[in-house]
């Protein structure tokens, strides 16, 4: 009687077993999803295969230790100490799933949606089982979003400095313009032996190094297709450090090591200006302290049976790059620098830009002993040289009269640039009407007697390509030629669609204003 009063009870019990057993194996099979189970005192004595994957420990490793000292970072343990007291106590579990930062075996932080749920074994005994659902593939999306988003920023913040350096460009080369031009007027009305020549020859040398500077700055900020002219490294690498000598830290010494034999590659020559302004910037970035030395080098390698290359490198004395950081140099968007003081994209684009000039980049560097990092392009030989290298005849900046009284109109909103070309064109014999606005250009052309108009582009009523497209309207056969502090292609090809005759760089007035005006004047056709 006894034994039939029991089977019902040991079938429950068999069943129950089954059921934890099945239970068990449901939790096992899953992919995926992490899921450990602890006692009271939450010592692990579930453990499944997403766990060992997920958090790195084995299943033989994690069974039976407290789950706080494997998964839990230290100032998590406190709080899920007195959760599971709290939980157990009341028999339920109280937290609602939620999202946490746990930690794997190495040390490195796991994001997890975590919940929780307690269950009773055969023996009535509470069980609790954390099931943890792997975020990492969503956190690393939503980093490389919130990077991508931030080098969009910088993209969009390059870009707005460099349409603000197109209009400061437009101001200063107004300025230097001036300069430039009335200094070659005071140096034309005074004898050679005159005290004030040597003073005026001073503020012309300044007024030229001021106008290459800001070439400089506008080719280095342009955006534009890839260029491919015959470049002679020499200048390049001069006009290079002239640039980036403005910004040096007070301690820290550019050395310039170059051969002496002219060489010259066929390259983009703002583009190679940009790898060695990025390459000259992160050496000076790695000296410590911002003091030391660093050296630029250009020479030419001639190897038997290799074609000839020229070798550009840029050396320092900082810290060095281990092996580890070498292999990765040239990802996108990976950086050794803190943040906020790197993109992670200069030396990538570097090495693209060498890449696509047919060339080879290479670092050598190991911690303590500073790093070189090493430019290699094909070398020019002397018959591949072609004839555009000829020395070009000097610009003629006499300021003799060769005008024949023609009437020249000139439209700017600068009065000191309206002054300083009235000099320049009456000085070299014609009539110059001067308007600073394109409304008082367009009533003297009305009015007849006028030769040729010469206008600013950037005006605050009218652009001179509008006043070119006016006057196309009634006086279609009047020469048109417009002057820009800031000429891009841009601005080049709309000027040709509207029939302008050419375009004059303004901190070039000096040097382009009267050749234009006198081939123009005498029937020649402007390219």
């Amino acid at each position: 009687m006894d034994s039939l009063r029991n089977k019902p009870l040991e079938q429950a019990l068999q069943a129950l077993a089954g059921s934890e057993s099945r239970f068990r194996a449901l939790l096992e099979g899953v992919e995926k999803i992490s899921v450990q189970g602890y006692d009271a005192e939450r010592r692990v004595i579930f453990w499944n295969a997403a766990s060992e994957q997920l958090y790195g420990y084995s299943r033989e490793e994690a069974l039976g230790r407290p789950l706080e000292e494997l998964i839990i970072p230290p100032p998590m343990r406190p709080l899920v100490i007195e959760a599971t007291r709290q939980w157990l106590a009341a028999g339920v579990v109280s937290t609602p799933a939620e999202e946490l930062v746990l930690q794997h075996k190495n040390g490195s932080p796991v994001h997890v949606f975590s919940s929780h749920t307690m269950q009773r074994n055969s023996r009535g005994e509470a069980e609790l089982y954390c099931v943890d659902i792997d975020l990492s593939e969503r956190v690393r999306a939503e980093a490389r979003r919130s990077e991508l988003e931030a080098q969009l920023r910088e993209a969009q913040k390059l870009e707005a400095m460099g349409t603000l350096a197109g209009g400061i460009a437009h101001d200063f080369n107004n300025i230097l313009g001036a300069i430039l031009g009335n200094v070659a007027l005071a140096l034309e009305q005074l004898p050679a032996e005159h005290p004030a020549t040597a003073h005026l020859g001073l503020i012309r040398i300044g007024g030229q190094r001021a106008r290459s500077l800001v070439q400089q700055i506008l080719a280095f900020s342009r955006r534009q297709p890839q260029e491919l002219r015959v470049v002679q490294l020499q200048a390049l690498v001069q006009e290079s450090l002239a640039l980036l000598r403005t910004a040096l830290p007070p301690g820290v010494q550019l050395v310039l090591s170059l051969a002496d034999q002219p060489l010259h590659v066929r390259a983009d020559a703002t583009q190679i200006q940009q790898v060695l302004i990025n390459l000259c910037t992160n050496a000076w970035h790695a000296l410590a302290g911002g003091v030391g030395r660093v050296e630029v080098g250009l020479s030419a390698e001639h190897h038997a049976g290799s074609p000839a290359r020229a070798h550009l490198w840029v050396r320092d004395e900082g810290s060095g790059i281990d092996a580890a950081t070498r292999s990765r140099l040239f990802e996108p968007f990976f950086t050794t620098k803190p943040q906020g003081q790197g993109t992670g994209l200069g030396l990538a684009v570097a090495h693209g830009i060498v890449l696509a000039h047919q060339g080879e980049i290479q670092v050598d560097s190991q911690p303590g002993v500073g790093s070189c990092f090493h430019l290699y392009l094909p070398l020019l030989q002397g018959g591949e040289l072609p004839a555009e290298l000829a020395p070009e005849p000097a610009l003629e900046l006499s300021l003799r009269a060769v005008g024949q009284g023609q009437h020249i109109v000139y439209v700017d909103d600068d009065e000191v640039m309206r002054l300083t070309v009235h000099g320049l064109l009456q000085r070299q014999g014609w009539r110059v009407s001067l308007c600073a606005e394109p409304e008082q250009a367009l009533s003297l052309v009305r009015a007849g007697g006028v030769d040729l108009l010469v206008s600013d582009y950037n005006m605050p009523a009218c652009t001179g390509l509008e006043l070119a497209r006016r006057l196309a309207l009634i006086a279609p056969a009047l020469p048109v030629l417009l002057s820009s502090g800031h000429v891009t292609e841009a601005l080049l090809a709309e000027a040709r669609s509207l029939g302008v005759r050419g375009l004059i760089r303004k901190e070039q007035t000096l040097e382009e204003l009267a050749p234009l005006v006198r081939q123009v004047l005498g029937g020649g056709a402007i390219s």
